[in-house]
């Protein structure tokens, strides 16, 4: 069945891959194994990759528009007392959120080798995707390009084409310049996606009376990503400052480390931290910040500097209570 000039299940294929993150050769192998006859040429594959990429990029930037309005009606209707603030005769609406950078390839600490990335940002009312960023380090048409520029001694002459090399974002600012690392991706993607969202309420009928901005951004413990959100050259004066906050899990992980690197220290001595007290401990920590985050959830009413002395002396008690005393 035909949809304009496009056949239905041509359409359906590549859609299928983008949705399992599947190359097209792994694909053609399940189908043979399964008996299937089918095969779309590689011409026309990347016709229908473009096609099919475009309309999802469409309705990804119309879902994010609809899941942004949505968050800042959230936290206009909760109305607590750090929700809004008034300068200058001009009310601003801020927003808690999360996010984080993934890659196709893995790695860890300052091993990063991915070629391209995304990062997502999320609303902390509704937990729906806002903004989002795709970065990519390569382009083979720009690619071929500068190396036949490099050939002739002369400054490369790039066609006109859809290219993703750079910080292409959705709701968010898109650079096409960006030349940066892997790891750079991150906090790349935490500055756009922010940058993109306070500018969007200046495009928008509905918001131009507010200007609803990431006031609270709750992610892993990568220093770059806030230091990014708070740099004057970077960021505007009227969407700064963005205060951290700890992702429970990765607090829990830092914990567990810091016990374990002791419990390696230690050993030798004939300590008695073993694996099996640090994950009590760590299971006695995680029982500490669900009841602040259960005390959060129904309002609780007192100073900050009295949530930080409970918490304190929540954590002396899980040593007490290990110790018997």
């Amino acid at each position: 069945m035909k949809v304009g000039k496009v056949y239905e299940v041509n359409t359906l294929h590549v859609l299928g891959e983008e949705n399992a993150g599947l190359a097209p050769a792994k694909v053609e192998k399940l189908l043979t194994s399964l008996g299937i006859e089918y095969a779309l040429h590689r011409t026309n594959h990347g016709s229908m990759q473009k096609h099919v990429g475009a309309m999802v990029e469409t309705m990804a930037k119309e879902s994010c528009e609809r899941a942004f309005e949505d968050e800042v009606g959230a936290t206009l209707e909760r109305g607590g007392n750090t929700d809004t603030e008034i300068v200058n005769g001009t009310t601003y609406v801020n927003l808690g959120a999360t996010g984080d950078c993934a890659w196709p390839t893995r790695g860890s600490g300052h091993s990063y080798a991915s070629f391209c990335g995304g990062f997502i940002l999320m609303g902390a009312m509704n937990k729906k995707v806002m903004s989002a960023n795709i970065f990519s380090k390569m382009c083979s048409t720009c690619e071929a390009a500068e190396k036949t520029a490099e050939k002739e001694k002369k400054a490369p002459v790039y066609p006109t084409h859809d290219c993703f090399r750079g910080c292409r974002g959705i709701m968010a600012d898109s650079d096409s310049s960006w030349r940066g690392s892997s790891k750079a991706m991150e906090p790349k993607g935490a500055l756009s996606t922010a940058l993109g969202l306070g500018k969007h309420c200046l495009k928008r009928d509905i918001l131009k009376s507010i200007i609803a901005r990431v006031r609270y951004f709750t992610a892993d413990e990568d220093s770059n990503m806030i230091a990014a959100l708070n740099d004057p050259k970077l960021m505007p004066e009227w969407l700064r400052p963005v205060d951290k906050l700890s992702d429970p899990n990765h607090m829990q992980k830092i914990q567990y480390k810091l016990l374990e690197a002791l419990r390696v220290a230690e050993k030798w001595k004939g300590g008695i931290l073993s694996k099996a007290v640090i994950d009590y401990l760590n299971r006695l920590y995680r029982y500490v910040i669900k009841s602040v985050a259960a005390k959060d959830d129904l309002e609780w009413a007192i100073p900050e500097d009295e949530k930080i002395e409970w918490l304190q002396g929540a954590v002396v008690n899980v040593v007490n209570r290990l110790l018997g005393i």
